[in-house]
C-alpha cells in the first residue's frame, strides 16, 4: 500500500522546483551577454585555472582583461567578435555579460596582447 505522507508533498516539490527553475532562468537570462557585445565573461569548468583558461581564450584571438570572481572565469575583450561554437571548442561552459560581472568596474584595466602570460595587469 502506498504511503500517503509522500503524496502529501509530491505538490509542493513541484511548485517549489518550478520557482527554482524559473529563478534560475531569470537569471541566467539576465546575465547573458549583450547583443554585439566584444567584452564578455567566459565561465569554464570548476577546477580549470586562470592560466589555463586565458590560454585557451587566447586561441580565439582574445585580448584577457582580468581574472572573474572565480579562477575558471575570464573576463575578455573580443575585438573580432565571438561566438558560442568558438567558446565551446576552447572547453568554455558558456558566456556571461562582463558588465554584471564586474568588468565596468575596472574603467583603468588595460588589455593583454593574446601573446602575453596570463595575469591581472593594472596601470
Amino acid at each position: 500500500m502506498p504511503s500517503r505522507a509522500g503524496s502529501r508533498w509530491k505538490g509542493p516539490c513541484l511548485v517549489a522546483a518550478a520557482m527554482i527553475a524559473g529563478l534560475g532562468f531569470t537569471v541566467a537570462s539576465a546575465a547573458a551577454p549583450r547583443p554585439g557585445a566584444t567584452s564578455v565573461a567566459v565561465v569554464f569548468m570548476p577546477g580549470t585555472g586562470f592560466p589555463e583558461a586565458a590560454a585557451r581564450l587566447a586561441t580565439l584571438d582574445a585580448r584577457i582583461m582580468r581574472i572573474g570572481a572565480a579562477e575558471n572565469i575570464v573576463i575578455a575583450r573580443f575585438p573580432h567578435g565571438w561566438s558560442l561554437p568558438a567558446l565551446w571548442k576552447t572547453g568554455a561552459l558558456f558566456p556571461l555579460d562582463a558588465l554584471p560581472v564586474g568588468d565596468c568596474l575596472l574603467p583603468r584595466m588595460q588589455a593583454l596582447s593574446p601573446l602575453s602570460p596570463a595575469k591581472t595587469v593594472l596601470d
